[in-house]
């Protein structure tokens, strides 16, 4: 299982493909820009209600007024999609949108701890939010007033606070946003390309580069020397004096017992290496008998007898 890459061996990898992250990273900006360009845009415009309770006569009235309110402001969000509403609001755009398109245009909340109703509408133009918001709040304020009723009097009242008004901008698409996450999504993918190239793919090719090599280099020894290059061993060993000698290159093993018994040594004695003399080397002729002494004067003694050898030979 190979090793987790270190931050330190991550940042190596990242300033040796630097200029590919970057051109990723404007690559995706670009991208995604231009993409949410092409993308139709949505605005939202909202409308706010206030439900009001109808206080009694004690002298807490208005705060258990206030706090019913707020209390029943919880359960109307729901009611946007509520078939009066709907049919209201479909009603005054003579049509233009049937039942389930109005269900995915309007929405409805509830600030927390607030008697307010909040009426959202979106659409693909300012113009049309902005009507879908204000005919959503009014027909949803009577059909509360309408449930809440007792008797033919309701403890609340619903009344629009806040009409809802065209938007300047859209809500969606952000092209800034998109493009911000495109070129952070395409930088991270060509970091992580640079890394799986780095720790896989680059040392494999390497490998393949230097046996490639090697292939070659055996082939132009073997044309030098008029052999082939699979006649070449990988590796030669010589055994014999003064240690074992590993020759890179070419077949297979040779010691000292694949080398003759008799070496020919040329060249002056002084130069020989006693390693490269077989075990068993000729004694030398011994030299002729110098005529001279020690000192390097004449040999009397040698002369004399020279001298009566010729004399005898001349008698």
């Amino acid at each position: 299982m190979a090793e987790a890459l270190s931050v330190q061996q991550l940042g190596i990898i990242a300033r040796r493909y630097w200029l590919v992250v970057v051109v990723a990273v404007l690559l995706g900006a670009v991208a995604g820009y231009g993409g949410s360009r092409l993308i139709p845009p949505t605005y939202a415009a909202t409308a706010t209600q206030l439900v009001k309770g109808i206080p009694g006569t004690d002298a807490t009235a208005n705060y258990q007024a206030a706090q019913y309110a707020i209390s029943r402001a919880r359960t109307y969000p729901v009611l946007i999609d509520s078939q009066p509403v709907l049919e209201g609001v479909r009603t005054d755009f003579n049509g233009q949108f049937d039942i389930p398109e109005l269900q995915e245009h309007l929405a409805a909340s509830n600030p927390i701890d607030t008697p307010l109703v909040q009426v959202t509408a979106e659409a693909g133009s300012p113009d049309l939010a902005r009507d879908l918001a204000n005919s959503a709040a009014k027909h949803l304020s009577s059909y509360i007033t309408q449930l809440e009723a007792v008797n033919g009097s309701s403890p609340v009242s619903v009344e629009v606070a806040v009409q809802a008004t065209a938007p300047s901008s859209p809500t969606s698409p952000r092209p800034l946003l998109i493009a911000a996450i495109a070129a952070f999504a395409l930088g991270c993918l060509a970091l992580a390309i640079a890394v799986v190239n780095e720790v896989l793919v680059r040392p494999r090719r390497l490998a393949q580069r230097r046996e490639r090599a090697l292939r070659q280099s055996r082939e132009r020894n073997a044309s030098n020397t008029g052999g082939s290059a699979h006649d070449l061993p990988d590796e030669i060993i010589v055994d014999g004096p003064p240690e074992e000698i590993i020759v890179d290159g070419p077949p297979d093993e040779i010691t000292m017992d694949d080398l003759p018994e008799e070496i020919n040594v040329d060249g002056p004695l002084d130069e020989v290496n006693p390693h490269d003399l077989p075990d068993e080397v000729s004694e030398p002729l011994a030299p002729e008998a110098s005529s001279q002494t020690d000192d390097g004067e004449p040999d009397d003694t040698s002369q004399s007898e020279q001298d009566q050898q010729s004399a005898r030979a001349s008698a």
